[in-house]
């Protein structure tokens, strides 16, 4: 059970830097283009895809040219926040063979007691 917990943690912490990821490359594209938005609507746009309703409605509040820029800032975003989840699983596996090489199973093991 304690391997089922620790991975829902893990899970939860690469989509969480997934998140975080993702929201950082949106604000810095929509910034070095000049666009200002609400922090939810840069929410909205960090979580979303170009096919959700509500990435919609705030690439509709830009003109051609900001929207065209915004709707290049959410698809970088998801392979950003997906790169930056592939590493931190690369790092908790590189730290998994670390653990498992180092654990000597001959200590772990007890011999059955004789009675």
């Amino acid at each position: 059970m304690f391997h089922l917990g620790l991975g829902a943690i893990g899970i939860a912490f690469a989509t969480a830097l997934m998140f975080f990821s993702a929201m950082r490359s949106v604000e810095g594209a929509l910034s070095q283009a000049g666009i200002t938005l609400a922090a939810r609507d840069m929410h909205t746009l960090a979580a979303g895809t170009l096919k959700d309703p509500a990435v919609a409605a705030v690439l509709n509040q830009l003109d051609g040219k900001n929207a065209d820029l915004a709707a290049t800032a959410v698809r970088e975003s998801f392979a950003a926040g997906l790169h930056s989840a592939f590493w931190f699983g690369l790092a908790v596996a590189l730290v998994g063979i670390v653990v498992s090489l180092s654990v000597d199973e001959g200590k772990l093991k007890t011999e059955p007691q004789a009675t």
